[in-house]
């Protein structure tokens, strides 16, 4: 009876509240329609009554209306964090006092999941038992040469963190986000769409308490601020003579960003542009990376074929939220499964006479124990098979991100870095497929100049890396011959089942399809390419042999 009259008290104070027409409206549709006031109606709004001044207050309502309509004169409210005060502070006629500090109402009787789930995500913390699982390996640079890295981890188009490298560089030192607003402090930067003075962005990041936090992003920051390409030096292993990209000169897509941001702000699952590999370097802070391969979409996450589309949650926070826990279940169940069938393995040789021990994979993973928590256990063999893989990229580390890959970066408190696209040898000709087939999710250039880059890339890679573009246009073959064997076969199987409509019951061989690389059962057409590479899901392509890779 008690929970009776609770219900019907909750009920009554929307109803009462909003009144009989707008009451009838859902709470995400209110907030839409709430959207569509300026802010002097929507503080009128406010103090209509109890279940109005909640609504009202929603802190992306006043969000939406400063950086829509002030960007360029917006002083964030550096006490508490509230949109709401900026704008009135920020519209206030000249002359007129500044206004008292809003001091919430505690308000009962209002229950709303389209109120709680933003405040829930902006006041996310990481728990530690996440930040302990550690499945990406960790290489020191010394240890490192760029043979072994392009074996090991370029050609097989795995992620690995290299550190000991970006420790040594003078932005060490000078990146923090103090250093940035006495530096740059009066310079713009592009922050989450909205142009704003890095000054003025540290001080909103300093005590943001959104859910989807603004995120410094910028394409053009090194332009802004050329000072800080002084004070980095790109890793051999990415070095411009092994940049694919580097051939097309001033007509290469943009490549080198500034990432700035507040805790719980990065970037939404997404695969890097134009088929592109990618490093990424923490200079401030700590980055919590979360990775998937390019045939396996995130939970929650849903691209369309062709990868045009993707949907997903809005804020990283709600997918953390909403999809996290059963994806870190999900992997627990997978190694325990691996480690308990790997284990019997060993146990089996063991008891062969022929049996020799496995070589330690310590020796890849010097710093592992330092950060991996429960599954250190387990060979890494096994939680380099599970997904999604995860590790946390300290201060001076460097993240290799390989092409195709799902993926997404969570800043743990405030963190500064860079990052830069590349393509190396053994993705030419992937990236040139890309910009083939995919005209209309090209980016880094001018929308016109789209559709020119498969064949500018073409010319260009013919000319001056020779070598290179020998490789591809033998893949290329490689790939058309699958192609044409594939529908000769396909076009003999269904003759047969044609002529012979009962051969199959009656233990004819089965005919298949041929494979040498290429995308077996492919149904595209003659003259199309049957090979995508892009922001979808595409076939996962055949590992490249330990060793061994296609560009000598």
């Amino acid at each position: 009876m008690e929970r009776y009259r609770e219900a019907e008290a909750i009920v009554s104070t929307r109803t009462r509240g909003l009144g009989p027409k707008l009451s009838t409206l859902s709470d995400d549709l209110m907030l839409t329609v709430l959207g569509c006031l300026d802010g002097k109606d929507l503080a009128r709004f406010s103090g209509a009554s109890r279940a109005a001044y909640v609504m009202a207050n929603h802190a992306d309502l006043w969000r939406s209306l400063v950086l829509g309509t002030m960007e360029d004169r917006m002083k964030f409210d550096e006490v508490k964090g509230s949109w709401r005060h900026t704008w009135l502070q920020s519209a206030r006629p000249a002359g007129w006092e500044a206004c008292p500090r809003h001091v919430p109402i505690q308000v009962r009787g209002i229950y709303s999941d389209a109120l709680y789930k933003p405040w829930a995500c902006a006041n996310l913390s990481a728990p530690e038992h996440w930040l302990r699982t550690c499945s990406i390996p960790r290489v020191a640079a010394e240890d490192l040469s760029v043979e072994r890295f392009e074996r090991e981890f370029e050609v097989p188009n795995r992620p690995v963190i290299i550190t000991g490298l970006a420790s040594k560089w003078p932005a060490m030192n000078c990146w923090s986000p103090a250093d940035l607003e006495r530096r740059f402090g009066d310079r713009t930067f592009v922050a989450g769409g909205f142009r704003l003075t890095m000054g003025e962005y540290i001080r909103y990041a300093a005590v943001a308490q959104d859910d989807q936090p603004l995120y410094l992003f910028d394409r053009r920051s090194m332009t802004t601020a050329p000072e800080l390409l002084e004070e980095y030096t790109v890793p051999p292993y990415f070095a411009e003579e092994r940049d694919c990209f580097t051939a097309l000169g001033e007509h290469r897509p943009a490549r080198r960003w500034l990432i700035v941001g507040p805790d719980r702000s990065g970037s939404t699952f997404h695969k890097d542009p134009n088929s592109t590999c990618a490093w990424n370097a923490v200079a401030h802070g700590r980055k919590r990376w979360i990775m998937y391969p390019p045939d396996t979409a995130p939970p929650g996450v849903h691209a369309t074929d062709d990868g045009m589309e993707v949907a997903a949650p809005i804020a990283l926070t709600e997918w953390l939220l909403d999809f996290y826990a059963a994806a870190a279940a999900e992997r627990a169940k997978s190694v325990r499964a691996a480690t308990r069938a790997a284990a019997a393995a060993a146990a089996a040789a063991a008891a062969s006479p022929k049996a020799t021990a496995p070589a330690s994979s310590a020796a890849a993973q010097p710093d592992a124990k330092r950060h991996c928590g429960e599954e250190e256990a387990a060979p890494a063999s096994v939680t380099a098979a599970a997904y999604p893989l995860e590790a946390t990229c300290e201060k001076g580390e460097i993240m290799f991100v390989p092409r195709g890959w799902w993926h997404t970066a969570v800043n743990i408190g405030a963190a500064v870095a860079v990052t830069q696209n590349y393509v190396p040898p053994c993705g030419a000709w992937h990236a040139w497929r890309f910009m083939l087939d995919k005209t209309d999710q090209v980016t880094g250039v001018p929308c016109e100049e789209a559709k020119l880059m498969g064949a500018r890339f073409a010319a260009a890679m013919k000319e001056k890396m020779p070598k290179v573009w020998r490789a591809v246009e033998a893949k290329q073959a490689e790939a058309e011959a699958t192609f044409e064997a594939n529908t000769r076969v396909r076009v003999a199987k269904r003759w047969l089942d044609a002529v012979r409509p009962g051969a199959a019951a009656h233990g004819t061989p089965r005919v298949d399809t041929v494979s040498t690389g290429g995308a077996a059962g492919s149904s595209a057409l003659p003259g199309a390419s049957p090979f995508g590479f892009g922001f979808g899901a595409p076939a996962a392509a055949a590992p490249a042999p330990a060793g061994a890779s296609p560009f000598g």
